[in-house]
């Protein structure tokens, strides 16, 4: 009986985050908000609007940016020039009346610190956002807008395993997040940490180091892309793929291959994509115009320019018939077809009737970003 009023509490738990959850909708120019059954909960009233982040939305009418709450309500007034999602308990923005000076404000609205920024970048899960100052170099701030790591660099990255990017006199190297080097700035080009390892640019090609900056593995490589998956994908004269020690796992045989995720990677053979495990066995024979990354154990695919859906043992769930396709978030995409966007699930039944001139949520608005 307790296992049953627990699992209870969880469907209910689910259906209330399922049905609260909203996307960006647009209908004769102007952008609300509708549910998952595509229903408008915030009518269309908006010259602009991005997806909820944190229970809050920026909105945008007549030139000005402000949030509102998931009941429509606006927290601020239209005071900013440009505005981003709430990260957490702040938002940064630009005040229209210091323009290119950016700053954070909280929920309620209200500044928290000085806008005295030339740009501020996206925060990571230490709790710190890349910042550039008024003299134009960068750092690293906190939630409350005070310099944790001063500003006296060309050019910064965010933190991945621990450590961010640095430039120094024209040479990169790695800070932790104290500021302090881990690694020293003697490098042209490095690349960010991923799974505790890196690669860096000597004389002979990349290579691969440690978090000591010790060197793994005596192999060297013309280009390379940052680790995922436990593996990295490499080229020399062709594409293969490298484990952490910087060791051949796959020979370089492909023509053209990306990041691994859940385990495959996309590939590249006579101008059509297939997917390959990490032993360098195709999976899915190369057979599409395109493969995008798998979300939810779903990528997608394109044919004859229309887009559709793969699961990770290469089967078409859903063929491709789409204008565009974004990824699964939720047992949930948005597709565009004959021009209008609505929402399907895994089995490409549409939940939501293609019948918006946009929808957006917060799928893919996620982006690295560099301070440089």
């Amino acid at each position: 009986m307790k296992k049953l009023f627990l699992v209870t509490l969880l469907f209910i738990a689910f259906s209330q985050s399922f049905a609260q959850k909203l996307f960006v909708a647009k209908e004769n120019g102007l952008y609300g908000y509708v549910d998952a059954n595509g229903k408008w909960v915030i009518e269309p009233s908006f010259d602009d609007a991005d997806p909820f982040s944190h229970g809050f939305a920026a909105v945008k009418s007549k030139g000005l940016w402000s949030f509102i709450d998931k009941k429509g309500k606006l927290i601020t007034p239209y005071r900013f020039s440009s505005a981003r999602n709430f990260d957490g308990s702040v938002a940064v923005v630009e005040f229209s009346n210091t323009p290119g000076k950016h700053g954070l404000i909280d929920t309620t609205g209200s500044p928290v610190g000085k806008a005295i920024f030339g740009a501020i970048r996206k925060f990571s899960a230490e709790g710190l956002a890349m910042a550039k100052s008024e003299s134009g170099d960068w750092g690293f701030i906190d939630k409350t807008g005070n310099w944790v790591i001063q500003p006296a660099y060309g050019g910064l990255r965010d933190f991945t395993s621990g450590l961010a990017m640095a430039r120094s006199n024209s040479m990169w190297g790695y800070l932790d997040t104290k500021g302090q080097w881990a690694i020293e700035p003697k490098y042209d080009h490095i690349i960010p940490f991923r799974d505790g390892v890196a690669f860096v640019l000597e004389k002979e090609g990349w290579i691969v180091i440690d978090k000591k900056g010790q060197r793994l593995g005596n192999l060297s490589f013309s280009v390379v892309k940052a680790f995922s998956d436990g593996v990295a994908v490499v080229r020399n004269s062709k594409w293969g793929v490298v484990d952490k020690q910087g060791n051949w796992v796959v020979q370089p045989t492909f023509g053209f291959l990306s990041p691994f995720t859940g385990g495959l990677g996309r590939a590249r053979e006579n101008n059509k994509w297939g997917m390959i495990d990490k032993s360098g066995k195709w999976v899915v024979k190369p057979q599409y115009d395109n493969i995008l990354g798998a979300s939810e154990g779903i990528a997608r695919v394109q044919k004859s320019g229309l887009w559709g859906y793969m699961d990770m043992e290469g089967n078409e769930i859903v063929e491709p018939r789409f204008q565009s396709a974004e990824k699964f978030v939720n047992g949930s995409a948005i597709v565009k077809v004959n021009n209008k966007w609505g929402i399907i699930d895994k089995s490409g039944k549409f939940t939501v009737d293609p019948k918006f001139d946009k929808l957006r949520s917060l799928l893919s608005t996620d982006e690295e970003e560099d301070g440089e």
